[in-house]
């Protein structure tokens, strides 16, 4: 529907670049976009959708490299609400760090989690469903990372702190 302007048009003189842009422009999903004249059928479209890993308070969702796109229909309820504090100029940087913590994790530790937060690029942390809270620090090791706080969830408290992940620390 959204290329069908072009339709009757010579092939040769469809300005790809810009059918491309303006794609991208008009649907914030589209993570990257080609656009290509394939003879004698015509023009072919390769998309790659946004995965959305989190969601925000206002209802946007969040993808793996921290854009902010609306929900569009898709059903958000499963996902962890993140935020952050971070100056708004690093905004982007700060919620890709905390998709990317979130990825990393297991599913059966990434279903505890409630909210996600990220008050500076190297400081993630997570609020549990339980009411514990995970000092994550920055985005790096997040594989062992994931793997300690899985031994740490099997004890009781109220803060686990994997941010140097060889000297992890329960406290409460």
């Amino acid at each position: 529907e959204e290329v069908s302007a072009y339709a009757g048009k010579p092939l040769l003189r469809l300005p790809t670049r810009q059918v491309a842009s303006s794609l991208q422009k008009e649907n914030p999903w589209i993570q990257d976009i080609q656009v290509k004249r394939e003879f004698p059928q015509g023009l072919a479209v390769y998309l790659t959708l946004r995965k959305p890993v989190a969601k925000t308070a206002q209802g946007a969702v969040v993808d793996l490299q921290g854009k902010i796109v609306p929900a569009n229909g898709f059903d958000a309820a499963n996902l962890a609400e993140v935020s952050t504090s971070c100056p708004q100029a690093r905004t982007t940087d700060c919620l890709k760090s905390v998709a990317q913590v979130l990825v990393s994790l297991p599913p059966e530790i990434k279903e505890k989690v409630a909210t996600a937060q990220a008050a500076r690029l190297d400081n993630v942390e997570l609020q549990l469903k339980s009411g514990a809270k995970v000092v994550w620090g920055a985005s790096s090791d997040n594989q062992k990372k994931a793997q300690v706080l899985a031994i740490l969830l099997q004890r009781e408290g109220s803060v686990y702190n994997v941010t140097d992940y060889a000297h992890p620390t329960i406290t409460g």
